[in-house]
């Protein structure tokens, strides 16, 4: 490793973190691991708006009809989604699609939650201090879901149970 190239060792650890970073959203109840890449997510600066559209095909055609009159009030306005809650499901995915794009409108679960959150880093790995920042603490971010019995944990086993 000490003989790779700078480009080639961040190539190394990202395929280690991928190999070792777990967050899909399913019928697992894993909060841990969903906040830790919530973090995680918040801290790269991940913007899925750069690299993924909701089209017909993609999204639209594959959510309820009560999801797209969701993403549309989201994205438009309650009026736009009115004006295609009467049409039938694949003539709405495909209304949908046009009235979304452009607009940087993503499912919840491709969403960066908390990105204000993230903290500059500088080259030799320690936080960025910004000078001209408020005294005042910012609240700490909360995971996108929680169950009414779990409490997140914040010590060093959470964490690499996150990780799995």
């Amino acid at each position: 490793m000490v003989q790779l190239d700078g480009d080639s060792r961040m190539a190394l650890l990202a395929h280690c973190v991928g190999l070792s970073l777990n967050a899909v959203h399913g019928w697992e109840r894993r909060l841990q691991a969903w906040a830790h890449a919530d973090v995680l997510a918040a801290h790269v600066g991940l913007d899925m708006t750069t690299t993924w559209t909701p089209t017909a095909a993609s999204y639209f055609g594959r959510v309820t009809k009560g999801r797209i009159g969701e993403a549309v009030r989201e994205a438009v306005s309650r009026e736009a989604a009115e004006r295609i809650a009467g049409l039938k499901k694949p003539q709405m995915a495909e209304a949908a699609a046009e009235l979304v794009a452009g607009t940087g409108w993503l499912p919840a679960v491709l969403r960066t939650p908390f990105p204000e959150a993230a903290a500059p880093v500088e080259a030799g790995g320690e936080p960025a201090v910004d000078a001209e920042a408020d005294a005042e603490p910012e609240p700490e971010p909360q995971p996108r879901a929680q169950a009414d019995d779990a409490e997140p944990e914040a010590s060093e086993a959470a964490l690499r149970m996150a990780a799995e």
